[in-house]
């Protein structure tokens, strides 16, 4: 993996018709589209992990030329440890279900929306995520049960795939771009 990934990069610096050079332009632009290719949302990394990642913005081109892939892979870990993470709170939610007596809104497209400052936002959004898809469903005219089943088994699926996921698929991923929340 880490010599296609050099190939790869030897191949688009010289013989891509739009040759881009590898440095660290080109590497904070990679940076960039590997988390939101990752979390496009930004529903599984925190501001601290992002601040935790920063140093790594423009060292992406070092490491692909040296044939080490350790950055990326360290990122691609962190992201399907918040994923079983964030999955796992999800379902810890629908045990006593949600009153919607408060006046709350959740920012449904969160493409610009800023990163989590920490643990503590991240379980707020995803408090208010879950019970948006809870109120989703009981407007389809689900019981409460029903939607406990239904959002138990969504998130339980979710955390199968992603644990389903290895080496290979980091590189498939980050290489072809392929998403697995959308």
């Amino acid at each position: 993996q880490a010599q296609a990934a050099q190939l790869s990069a030897r191949f688009l610096t010289r013989f891509h018709y739009d040759a881009q050079p590898l440095d660290d332009a080109m590497s904070a632009k990679i940076y960039a589209d590997y988390f939101k290719l990752l979390d496009p949302d930004k529903v599984f990394f925190t501001q601290q992990d992002m601040d935790r990642f920063a140093p790594l913005k423009t060292k992406l081109d070092d490491a692909i030329w040296n044939e080490d892939l350790s950055a990326p892979f360290d990122i691609y870990n962190k992201f399907l440890q918040r994923a079983v993470q964030r999955m796992t709170y999800a379902r810890s939610l629908l045990k006593n279900g949600f009153s919607f007596d408060g006046n709350e809104s959740y920012q449904y497209d969160r493409k610009d929306a800023a990163w989590a400052k920490d643990d503590a936002a991240l379980d707020a959004l995803w408090r208010k995520r879950t019970m948006n898809d809870w109120l989703r469903l009981k407007l389809a005219g689900k019981s409460d049960d029903d939607i406990r089943k239904t959002l138990t088994k969504r998130y339980t699926n979710y955390i199968e795939r992603v644990k389903q996921l290895d080496g290979d698929d980091a590189f498939r991923f980050h290489r072809a771009g392929d998403g697995l929340v959308g």
